[in-house]
């Protein structure tokens, strides 16, 4: 089960909008631009009959490094959203 704050980034990102909504945007491309070929050269190593395991670690280690990132972009409580 995913925590709140991790189903609600995208609502969340788009309510605070300015700067905040801006970096999240960025970010989730950035994570996309990686993963996505990540994600391909580990099919491609596996379909070679190698493991993928210490390349899937690393890429894992990424994916969750950008997500923190990104979930710390969710303002404190008490900063105000835009209307």
């Amino acid at each position: 089960m995913r925590k709140p704050e991790v189903r609600n980034f995208p609502a969340i990102m788009r309510d605070t909008g300015g700067w905040r909504y801006e970096l999240a945007r960025q970010g989730v491309d950035d994570l996309a631009a990686f993963m996505e070929p990540g994600l391909a050269a580990l099919l491609a190593v596996s379909a070679r009959g190698h493991s993928p395991a210490p390349a899937a670690t690393a890429l894992w280690h990424e994916f969750v490094s950008a997500r923190t990132a990104l979930l710390a972009l969710i303002p404190p409580l008490g900063i105000k959203r835009r209307p």
